[in-house]
């Protein structure tokens, strides 16, 4: 015959409370102890002894219920926790799938619909942060063009003639769509970055929105950012090897310790920006506002800053060697260590008021 559990807990109930009966009936001897309690002769004496020792024993059971009613609420509590944390989870995972639904849409306002589902999922789950961003980030780089390198072969390496009347390449868009720019929004957030490295390399991100933009340690080598808003982003430590910040707006920018080796920042707003320990080498600064730029420590080597304002910029201890400074402005700059070794100037270069004017370097043309 099948035992029913509320047979069980009635038989335990049973139990219990006939333990209990017979503990409360016997607290006298077990307290007092029998010998004790069979010498008090006195009967209102034994009676007030065994009635203190019944309420002693009734206070001891009180109390060992209180425990395990404790224990038992604690461990009920704990249970809900993991039962609401795996449901939790489970919400959550179910959130995330229908996200990653969503991003592969033909539709775009579906996927601009994935991205802050993503974004919510974030707010409400941080454990989520690191898989939305490696989805996100692979999302900018499935739907972003690459950026197109200009190279003609070298004469006699053809190995076919080339086709004549090819076909022209399909023009890059002016910015981002709009799913990619939200994307990118939500993945440079100061407030969501985790672990995962941002890797934009050789990505057309030109005109793209990143204001305030985190992007310390990023991986930007050879990207488009052509007019892109970069004002007051975090770029410290970012690699910017050969990438076009061509009219960038870098206004107020960290690119401290950057590498912008062969990179191309003509006409580009730097005005306020930090660019100590930056690596400039071999950079095209042509034209571009550098007043009262923080350059200190930087290696500027080889880079062309043909017509750059530079009047005020603090360039201390920087190596300028073989930098071409013809037309550049330095007037009130901060020179002091700077290493200005076979420096390219001429007559229209101005230089901070009585600063000595390094030995010209010969031209040939």
């Amino acid at each position: 015959m099948r035992v029913t559990r509320t047979a069980v807990l009635a038989i335990g109930s049973v139990f219990v409370l006939g333990v209990y009966g017979v503990l409360v009936w016997n607290a006298p001897r077990i307290v007092v102890g029998s010998s004790r309690l069979r010498a008090i002769t006195d009967a209102g004496q034994r009676a007030t002894v065994e009635y203190n020792a019944r309420v002693l024993m009734v206070s001891l059971a009180g109390a060992v219920v209180v425990v395990v009613g404790l224990a038992f609420t604690a461990r009920t509590y704990a249970l809900n926790q993991r039962g609401q944390t795996l449901l939790r989870r489970g919400q959550a995972n179910e959130r995330f799938s229908r996200a990653l639904e969503r991003l592969g849409s033909p539709e775009l306002y579906v996927r601009i619909g994935g991205v802050h589902a993503l974004e919510h999922l974030q707010a409400d789950d941080p454990d989520h942060h690191t898989n939305t961003q490696q989805v996100l980030i692979a999302f900018i780089r499935e739907r972003t063009p690459r950026t197109r390198t200009h190279t003609s072969p070298q004469p006699g390496r053809w190995m076919h003639p080339p086709t004549p009347h090819k076909s022209e390449p399909e023009a890059l868009p002016v910015e981002p769509d709009a799913d990619v720019q939200a994307a990118l929004t939500l993945v440079t957030r100061a407030s969501t970055q985790t672990s995962v490295r941002t890797d934009f390399q050789r990505l057309h991100l030109g005109g793209a929105d990143l204001y305030r933009a985190h992007l310390y340690r990023a991986h930007l080598m050879g990207a488009d950012l052509m007019g892109a808003d970069l004002g007051g982003a975090n770029l410290g430590d970012a690699n910017l090897r050969g990438a076009n910040l061509r009219r960038a707006n870098l206004l107020g920018a960290n690119l401290g310790r950057a590498d912008l080796t062969g990179a191309d920042l003509r006409r580009a707003n730097l005005l306020g920006s930090e660019l100590s320990h930056a690596n400039l080498t071999g950079a095209d600064l042509r034209g571009t506002h550098l007043i009262g730029v923080e350059l200190s420590s930087a290696n500027l080597r080889s880079a062309n800053l043909h017509g750059a304002n530079l009047s005020r910029a603090v360039l201390s201890r920087t190596n300028l060697t073989g930098a071409d400074l013809r037309g550049a402005d330095l007037n009130g700059a901060d020179l002091n260590g700077a290493d200005l070794s076979r420096v390219i100037f001429d007559d229209s270069t101005r230089w901070p008021s009585g600063y000595p004017v390094p030995p010209r370097r010969p031209q040939t043309f």
